[in-house]
């Protein structure tokens, strides 16, 4: 099976390609016309065009929540109310028990965090969009139950439930460059 749109094709003008009389069995044979050079379609390849043309992906397990998160948006991409962020307790015990909180760097109340439904926390722009420059956000995360509660959940389920599990709450820190 042949045409325009199949790898190898054969176009009318190629002679070098086909086979011809003058040409050795062994040269039919091996895919090599009269001129005897190998004519399979392979080409050299090109150092120039090795570079990666876009920023590897990174697990959001493997970011250092100690520095700075740095997160560059055009404000243009985020006025459907598109999310900036979205934060999710890393277990499932904690769904729905944990509140996110602005702690630091919304002195002009540009961004919002609010709460969905299928217990995720998403980070968005206020109703004004804020002017294009840099940003910093602290984000925190807030238990919503207490020691009792604690205690009642250990009773339901197993003693060390959450024990051990529960860990600090997460603190991270965002620059957010909006242009």
């Amino acid at each position: 099976m042949s045409g325009s749109g199949f790898p190898g094709h054969v176009t009318e003008g190629d002679d070098e390609d086909s086979l011809s009389p003058e040409s050795c069995y062994e040269c039919k044979i091996n895919g090599a016309g009269a001129g005897g050079g190998a004519k399979n379609g392979r080409h050299r390849r090109h150092t120039d065009g090795n570079e990666l043309s876009e920023e590897p992906e990174v697990s959001m397990a493997s970011i250092d929540t100690q520095g700075p998160i740095p997160m560059n948006l055009t404000l243009s991409s985020l006025l459907n109310k598109e999310p900036l962020l979205e934060l999710l307790p890393a277990l499932e015990p904690l769904e729905h028990h944990v509140r996110y909180v602005i702690t630091h760097g919304n002195t002009n109340e540009h961004f919002r965090l609010l709460e969905r439904r299928d217990g995720k926390s998403v980070l968005r722009l206020a109703k004004r969009a804020p002017p294009a420059g840099s940003y910093r956000l602290e984000i925190a995360s807030l238990r919503l139950f207490g020691p009792r509660r604690l205690h009642q959940l250990e009773e339901q389920h197993d003693t060390d439930y959450l024990r051990g599990e529960i860990g600090d709450a997460l603190r991270i820190k965002l620059l957010i460059h909006l242009h």
